[in-house]
């Protein structure tokens, strides 16, 4: 395993840590860390999280292009004004329709 440096970031240093150690850890790049110190160590720990941090719009991620992309087509779709339950009924339709398809093609041979 390649062992870690000190770089510099700005004014600040920048220590790499190896996939494993964050994997050991259950860190992943963009979570937040503590450090402290014991008996002349660093000591890094998953910060903990907050109970009950409320969610607020800007928290959330932007969603990535291709769901913006499928809601808008979805949206202008045949689907988008049915109800679930008459969706339910269309994929039933097509199901015996493609079922009447395959016996008829199966007769022909």
């Amino acid at each position: 395993m390649p062992t870690p440096t000190i770089q510099k970031i700005n004014p600040n240093g920048l220590v790499e840590i190896p996939k494993p150690f964050r994997q050991r850890l259950r860190v992943d790049i963009g979570d937040q860390v503590s450090f402290s110190f014991a008996h002349g160590s660093l000591v890094m720990k998953p910060a903990k999280p907050e109970k009950f941090k409320k969610i607020r719009k800007e928290d959330l991620r932007e969603p990535p292009a291709w769901l913006k992309q499928a809601h808008e087509s979805f949206k202008k779709g045949p689907l988008a004004h049915m109800s679930e339950k008459e969706i339910g009924q269309l994929s039933e339709d097509i199901a015996e329709e493609e079922a009447a398809k395959r016996q008829v093609s199966k007769g022909a041979h």
